[in-house]
């Protein structure tokens, strides 16, 4: 079983983040123990679209990493996380046919060391590289597949967020069928987590894909109460603005559409057609 980092993220504050990763490093710079939280302050810069850094880390990772016997199981795990990191410094940084050959190398060496987890990640990464959407269904599908038969309870918890991609990769499709069927399968295992914030985002989807199948109704009855218990989630808002304006009812829409153009002009995630779609419906 590799190490496990989760208590130690917080993706609503990278900054933070990489300061706690930082107070955990030990004396011994050279340790797989620093090696593999070194991988993840490199992903820290990653998310900070601070690409360079990363890449600088990395390689002194890499170079680190020499030192250790490369058939022990620390030296793959520092291997595998520095393979995986380095390949999502790549695709966050638009370059997605030159992350792949690390996300699969890192698949190729968990596998082998049976680090369930690290070679679920590694694939599902695998999985949002690919161009075309059968090959993608194929490496989430492989990384599903390993998540419900894997012993590490860590690894089977991967179980919601690749039913979330698989069901992304069919709403893309345009099969909104089978969307909801994997939308739905997230939802009950991220309700069997526990955690409020992604079963919020899970039942966001579940609203997503009714707009999408033109099932309004549906989506504005699940909206409704997202937006009751959390009102700041700008997504929310512009999904009951577009579900009201796919019900031709504008006057509806209009205040949701300012409060989702409020919300997220600062998001960079939210690209600048969308967010002059919600800053035009609002005032016309």
């Amino acid at each position: 079983m590799v190490r496990n980092f989760k208590a130690t993220w917080d993706f609503s504050d990278v900054a933070a983040t990489e300061t706690r990763f930082r107070g955990i490093l030990t004396a011994d710079e050279s340790s797989a123990e620093n090696l593999c939280i070194q991988t993840q302050i490199a992903r820290t810069f990653g998310l900070r679209n601070r690409f360079e850094e990363a890449h600088d880390l990395l390689s002194k990772v890499d170079e680190a990493l020499k030192m250790l016997d490369a058939t022990s199981l620390d030296a793959i795990e520092v291997n595998v996380r520095s393979r995986l990191e380095r390949g999502r410094v790549y695709r966050s940084s638009k370059r997605p046919v030159d992350a792949r050959p690390h996300f699969i190398a890192a698949t190729d060496m968990a596998l082998s060391a049976h680090f369930d987890e690290l070679a679920i990640d590694a694939m599902h990464m695998v999985a949002l590289v690919c161009d075309d959407p059968k090959e993608s269904l194929e490496w989430s599908g492989k990384a599903l597949k390993l998540a419900l038969h894997s012993d590490d309870p860590a690894a089977r918890n991967w179980d919601a967020s690749l039913a979330n991609n698989i069901g992304w990769t069919y709403h893309d499709a345009g099969d909104f069928d089978n969307a909801m069927i994997h939308f739905q399968t997230a939802l009950a295992a991220r309700e069997r987590m526990g955690d409020s914030k992604t079963i919020h985002i899970a039942k966001w989807m579940i609203a997503r894909t009714h707009r999408s199948r033109k099932q309004h109704a549906e989506a504005l009855a699940i909206l409704h109460v997202l937006d009751a218990t959390n009102s700041e989630d700008g997504y929310v808002s512009e999904e009951l603005a577009e579900n009201y304006e796919a019900l031709d009812q504008h006057e509806k829409a209009k205040p949701f559409f300012l409060q989702a153009w409020t919300k997220l002009k600062d998001d960079s995630s939210v690209d600048a057609a969308r967010l002059q779609r919600m800053h035009t419906l609002a005032r016309t």
